[in-house]
């Protein structure tokens, strides 16, 4: 590997170092088929996620998703730092990513940051939903994948719930080994 490209890799590895680096491409993974979006709509708890370091120092982690008037989703992701017990909000606009014919494949996007994919693996609406994003990197010979298990309840699911989630993820090909829980107690 020659200098230029090994600094290089460096540099992409410390920007990608928030969530799950992988080489090759991003995996082709099925969607909720026949996603409803207004079923969806609402307040969902997060229950456990990829590491990624925009909520590192957060707990009590929830994002609650509205239709706005030009049809696109409002998002507001809301914790708590752990550290200081303030409470942390920040709001985005997703909106149904235009190169797919899928309405489970969304794009968002906070700010001033570039929107993400935002794609809905599997949901039943009123208990649980895993999401996944990822994105290629180094010109698609490496991507970095974050997941979350997001729950109608901030008390969560029950234990034979998520190792029936953690089984479907496996089936799909993903990693739930890398899940990690969100403290979802002491929220104000």
């Amino acid at each position: 590997m020659k200098t230029g490209q090994f600094v290089c890799l460096l540099f992409c590895l410390g920007y990608v170092s928030a969530q799950v680096f992988k080489f090759g491409s991003c995996p082709n993974v099925p969607v909720q088929s026949d996603f409803d979006l207004d079923r969806y709509y609402g307040t969902w708890y997060e229950f456990e996620r990829y590491f990624f370091i925009a909520e590192s120092l957060l707990k009590c982690s929830s994002a609650t998703y509205s239709s706005k008037p030009d049809g696109t989703i409002q998002v507001v992701n809301s914790g708590v730092n752990f550290i200081t017990g303030r409470d942390s909000s920040v709001t985005g606009t997703a909106s149904v990513d235009p190169k797919f014919n899928n309405t489970a494949k969304l794009t968002v996007g906070f700010g001033g940051f570039s929107n993400g994919p935002y794609w809905v693996l599997k949901t039943d609406y009123d208990q649980y939903v895993i999401v996944f994003s990822c994105t290629n990197i180094l010109f698609g010979r490496a991507h970095t994948e974050i997941m979350w298990i997001l729950t109608r309840e901030r008390t969560g699911i029950t234990e034979e719930m998520k190792n029936d989630l953690h089984r479907y993820i496996r089936q799909v090909g993903l990693d739930p080994s890398k899940l990690s829980p969100t403290q979802q107690t002491n929220c104000s």
